[in-house]
């Protein structure tokens, strides 16, 4: 029993290296630009150069506003997905209004919310403060929903005319994803964004 799952497993690892291949991208004459798995006389070697760091800690921020003794303490989630906040104090001086247990809250998407107002015990001397902030993507407590995405294009409804293991197309293991619906010639493409072909 132990061989064949070491045989399997060995077979998996080896199957997964042969799925990979190398694209190649050739230009003709006309300046048509194609890309194949083919090498063909001119072609060179495509390589993907997508940026794929999103630095979240410019877009998930504290904000710290200060107005005649009192700090209006904000988290601003820049995100389009909810945040679960968590926001302590540390080294307390002259603080009023800071709380002993540590505030965690859900930010919704693109929003702005007060956490905490801190005002001072005695007016002439200043605040004194270090605030602790941890945040992490997702609300914990939400259901998964599901959101329908809309199609590339304007216009519609348009009727799926031929889906993977079709009776003329897409039968391929590579078509599997691809899928025709039925457009009037011309009509302008509305891509979501970089990386849709």
């Amino acid at each position: 029993m132990f061989v064949r799952l070491l045989f399997f497993c060995g077979l998996s690892l080896a199957a997964t290296s042969l799925a990979a291949m190398t694209v190649y991208k050739s230009i003709d004459a006309n300046g048509v630009v194609s890309y194949s798995d083919r090498p063909s006389p001119g072609a060179q070697e495509f390589v993907f150069r997508d940026r794929m760091v999103e630095h979240l800690e410019r877009q998930v921020r504290l904000d710290i506003q200060k107005h005649r003794g009192v700090d209006a303490v904000y988290v601003r989630n820049d995100l389009y997905a909810p945040v679960e906040v968590e926001l302590s104090f540390a080294g307390l001086s002259n603080v009023s209004g800071a709380p002993g247990q540590p505030i965690r809250q859900v930010l919704p998407a693109r929003s702005r919310q007060r956490l905490a107002l801190l005002t001072a015990i005695r007016a002439d001397q200043p605040l004194s403060y270090a605030p602790r902030f941890r945040y992490s993507l997702g609300d914990p407590a939400g259901a998964t929903q599901a959101y329908r995405y809309p199609l590339p294009w304007r216009g519609g409804p348009f009727r799926l005319t031929q889906g993977a293991n079709g009776q003329y197309s897409h039968f391929s293991p590579r078509a599997a994803m691809r899928w025709i619906s039925p457009c009037r010639w011309g009509r302008r493409s509305l891509l979501p964004g970089a990386g849709w072909w």
